[in-house]
């Protein structure tokens, strides 16, 4: 995995994640994002832990906390512009189940980042 910052969209799995859902958008994909990962009972990867979060980024910008806006997330950043929804409660609570599991020790990419940065994964600190 390519990353060049600490921030949810600073990485290429993140980035080529948002590029996908950009050309499919639809509040199922972000689901089925968080399912997939929160099904996952054995190594937490780093590529896997940035689409997630990616997806959870997107549900945190439809609530109105929009994080970090730059290049990488500015295609993103004009879909949820002009695509207000409403997110349901269970799936906000899915979010957050897969925000802790990347938090956990057990998690690729709170090693990396913890290693790398001395700021908390950017997404995961505004829920």
């Amino acid at each position: 995995m390519g990353a060049w910052s600490e921030h949810t969209f600073g990485n290429d799995a993140a980035c080529d994640w948002a590029f996908g859902f950009i050309e499919h958008p639809d509040l199922a994909r972000l689901e089925v994002e968080t399912d997939s990962f929160l099904s996952n009972d054995g190594h937490l990867d780093s590529g896997l832990s940035c689409q997630c979060l990616a997806a959870c980024e997107v549900l945190a910008r439809l609530r109105g906390d929009w994080g970090r806006r730059d290049a990488y997330s500015q295609r993103l950043d004009e879909w949820i512009s002009l695509n207000p929804s409403d997110v349901p409660l269970e799936l906000l609570e899915k979010s957050r189940k897969a925000i802790e599991m990347i938090l956990s020790d057990s998690s690729e990419l709170n090693g990396v980042v913890s290693r790398n940065s001395n700021s908390a994964l950017h997404a995961a600190s505004r829920w």
